[in-house]
């Protein structure tokens, strides 16, 4: 007979939480919009057409700090851009929906004499890129004056943001992964978990607040 208990020497292991990646709730990013559609100093459409392709698509920060104007493709019913410079030096495609396309449309066209080798998004200074560091300072200024404070304006937190509400909308975690170039899919089954509480918020609703931003960005009238 045994006497004493063996399993008293052994020690539970703690299973670590996997908690959905942050992203920003849908005020916080009509917020952010509307803070980039009141910039001053002619700068109202640049930022909010920078900000709402970088929503949009899942774009870094370096991919559309690197795109010019050759790499944009936009149609009534479609578009898309090229991602020439991204990670792995691949070239990619990626589709453009409709807010993104409208923002670029009305962007592009207060722009008459630029060119098809110009980059998308120039310095204040003009004829260069604006450079990574800049996008990301004008970024946080913009999520400062939209009053967002608890998460940081980040690029991962706008590409949380892309991921979480394309899963809520319906999108397959594997499609997810397609679209933000992942290798491992496991890690956005995470974003599965936003599906239990932002099903309601499907692709119509979607369609509603790009509606509500064009609105927002219009009504400050921009420089």
């Amino acid at each position: 007979m045994i006497r004493s208990d063996p399993a008293t020497a052994l020690r539970f292991l703690r299973r670590p939480v996997r908690l959905q990646p942050k992203g920003l709730q849908s005020g916080e990013v009509q917020a952010l919009l509307r803070a980039a559609g009141q910039t001053g100093h002619g700068q109202a459409r640049r930022n909010y057409t920078r900000l709402q392709l970088l929503l949009e698509t899942g774009l870094q920060v370096g991919e559309a700090a690197r795109l010019v104007i050759a790499d944009c493709e936009i149609r009534p019913r479609s578009g898309r851009v090229w991602v020439r410079a991204g990670k792995g030096r691949k070239v990619r495609e990626v589709p453009l929906n409709a807010s993104a396309r409208w923002a670029l449309s009305l962007y592009l066209k207060a722009q008459p004499d630029i060119t098809l080798h110009d980059p998308l998004f120039l310095s204040e200074r003009g004829g260069r890129a604006m450079s990574l560091r800049t996008i990301q300072a004008t970024i946080q200024k913009l999520a400062c004056r939209a009053k967002i404070t608890h998460l940081p304006a980040s690029c991962h937190t706008r590409r949380h943001t892309f991921a979480s509400r394309l899963s809520a909308g319906g999108v397959s975690d594997h499609f997810v992964t397609l679209m933000l170039r992942q290798c491992d899919a496991d890690v956005f089954k995470r974003y599965s978990q936003a599906k239990l509480n932002r099903m309601r918020e499907a692709s119509s609703k979607l369609d509603r607040q790009a509606n509500e931003h064009s609105k927002s960005f219009v009504t400050t009238k921009p420089n």
